[in-house]
């Protein structure tokens, strides 16, 4: 017989193929005998005994004419197996529009400091650290006071006084617009947040990526 596992990362399967020749076996009678397979909370999935075991490769669940074969779904989706699968349909569905809509906003949105000592000279800007909570005393995060005239409020976020470009420590800026705004929000939470992987967290920031400085002068700081 051969036993075979596949696994994307997300979903797991297993498949198990038994010889159209007569099974030579003969087990003892002290010996128990079982085929199938033990699932992660330790219950069984028993697909024969001493008494039919041999009748297997006789048998299906795949399709007629593929005797001895038999497939299981032995996935185990977890919380943040779930919150990926959502992060990658949240991806796929804004990954043309949404994410040409913000490019096109962005220009718009004030630069990020590159280092925290200018941004704490920079008035248009108030500190706020309940924008990234969960990542201690070394972060700290500053938004713009108020939305622009474009609806854009930008929101930066330092770690030893470095400006955060990478998600989960950086933050992009907010939308005022009442239906991005949370959209954009769960995005963040299902591909970035805690209770996920983030194993994907990169495909949020294409969507949303967050401000570089690459655009902050020193000029800036003169107003």
């Amino acid at each position: 017989m051969q036993c075979i596992i596949v696994s994307d990362g997300m979903y797991t399967y297993i498949m198990f193929n038994y010889d159209n020749e007569q099974f030579s076996i003969r087990p003892l009678p002290e010996v128990p005998v079982a085929s199938g397979y033990t699932n992660p909370d330790y219950t069984g999935i028993v697909l024969s005994d001493r008494y039919n075991f041999s009748l297997l490769n006789q048998g299906s669940n795949v399709q007629p004419g593929f005797a001895g074969r038999w497939l299981y779904n032995v996935t185990v989706i977890t919380q943040s197996m779930r919150n990926e699968i959502i992060c990658q349909t949240f991806y796929e569905d804004n990954k043309v529009q949404l994410k040409s809509w913000i490019q096109s906003q962005l220009v718009y949105a004030l630069p990020c400091p590159c280092q925290e000592v200018l941004m704490m000279e920079d008035y248009t800007f108030t500190r706020n650290d309940s924008l990234r909570p969960g990542f201690g005393s070394h972060l700290t995060c500053y938004e713009s006071w108020f939305f622009s005239a474009y609806g854009i409020k930008q929101r930066c976020c330092y770690m030893f006084s470095k400006l955060q470009t990478q998600y989960p420590a950086a933050i992009g800026a907010e939308f005022e617009n009442t239906t991005i705004a949370p959209l954009l929000l769960d995005g963040y939470n299902q591909c970035c947040g805690s209770s996920s992987s983030q194993k994907y967290c990169s495909r949020y920031a294409e969507i949303n990526p967050p401000d570089d400085c690459s655009r902050y002068t020193i000029s800036d700081e003169i107003r």
